[in-house]
């Protein structure tokens, strides 16, 4: 068996099936989470396995500033089969021999806990089910298969809105070069206000001028307009077959108007035509099946559309994370009311 390795960023990079997979994508993201992204590739006789995550610094844990943690980045991606081990059990074989590499991997480096994020249409959360702890599904997902007649399968209440949207006299435009990014700002910024929001959702100016440099082909910011006024925005990301609303929102005054549905209309026919298959949609706001965010994307879909989003978890010095996560709770002011959450993965992290 070859001995797994961390290879150099650019390599294997033009066999990856979608942008979250991409170092370049990572190396976008890295500043969001103050993380250095790496490569992990195993390769054996039966098969080889690629995952790209970010590596953060525990730098604000005084006495553990040589340790760190990983993620894979916010998105959908985490370790993949690139080849080989055709069958199921020959798969899961192959990951646990992928999972064993890696722990040793971090058990050397220091590396205490790791987070992984799946990809609900390669679906490759499963195949790691028996080699990582909790790999479980959280959450639906929907996308819209672009090759399946699109408009056929929109909803009635969905086709109203379309309806309305054209009657207002909104349009849809698309900026690849970034010159509307500072109304996507203000719309993105007021829409994650309304939602009340975590401080994590609020991606920087810079993060999406570096996803534009890093992939000038492969992203575009997507406005929907009345009267000369954006009313919604969306930043999108398309890659391989896959394309992704990735963020976006609508003025708040201007919800009448119909402009995000214009604009995820817009794509789905637009992308179809180009040949892609898939246009991934996210999920709700919450786990609720009656979520509104997840009954509005599910209009897209009457054919279906929905797929699960597996997250999983590994702890790799099982007593630096009990240290650390003793530490996080003396470290909450017993009359603050308020307890971080239980699930949170890593706890450490768990913010208030």
């Amino acid at each position: 068996m070859k001995m797994p390795t961390l290879v150099p960023l650019p390599d294997l990079s033009t066999r990856i099936p979608d942008i979250f997979f991409s170092p370049r994508y990572a190396a976008a993201y890295n500043e969001a989470e103050n993380a250095k992204e790496e490569v992990f590739h195993f390769d054996d006789a039966e098969g080889e396995i690629y995952m790209l995550f970010l590596r953060r610094r525990l730098t604000e844990f005084p006495g553990f500033e040589s340790y760190s943690d990983a993620t894979t980045p916010y998105g959908y991606g985490g370790p993949l089969i690139l080849n080989g081990a055709g069958s199921v059990p020959a798969r899961a074989g192959l990951a646990k021999r992928f999972a064993a590499a890696y722990n040793a991997y971090c058990c050397r480096e220091g590396i205490v806990s790791t987070f992984f994020r799946f990809h609900p249409i390669i679906d490759n959360g499963p195949d790691f089910m028996a080699a990582f702890d909790h790999v479980e599904a959280i959450h639906p997902v929907v996308a819209i298969n672009l090759s399946n007649h699109v408009e056929a399968n929109y909803h009635a209440n969905l086709r109203h809105k379309l309806r309305t949207a054209v009657k207002k006299g909104v349009t849809v435009s698309y900026d690849t070069c970034g010159d509307t990014l500072n109304d996507f700002l203000d719309i993105y910024y007021m829409t994650m206000d309304k939602k009340s929001a975590a401080d994590y959702y609020y991606f920087s100016r810079r993060y999406f001028e570096n996803l534009m440099g890093q992939f000038p082909k492969n992203t575009a910011i997507v406005n929907a307009k009345r009267e000369g006024e954006t009313v919604a925005s969306l930043f999108l990301m398309y890659y391989g077959d896959f394309v992704h609303s990735h963020l976006g929102g609508t003025r708040k005054e201007c919800y009448p108007y119909e402009g995000f549905s214009a604009i995820h209309d817009d794509v789905a026919r637009r992308f179809a035509r180009e040949g892609y298959k898939w246009f991934i949609l996210g999920g709700g706001h919450t786990d609720a099946p009656d979520d509104g965010l997840l009954r509005y994307k599910k209009c897209y879909t009457a054919d279906g559309g929905l797929f699960p989003f597996y997250t999983g978890r590994k702890i790799h010095l099982p007593n630096i994370y009990d240290t650390l996560c003793r530490q996080r709770h003396a470290a909450i002011e017993p009359e603050a009311g308020t307890l971080p959450d239980p699930s949170f993965f890593p706890f450490y992290r768990a913010k208030l």
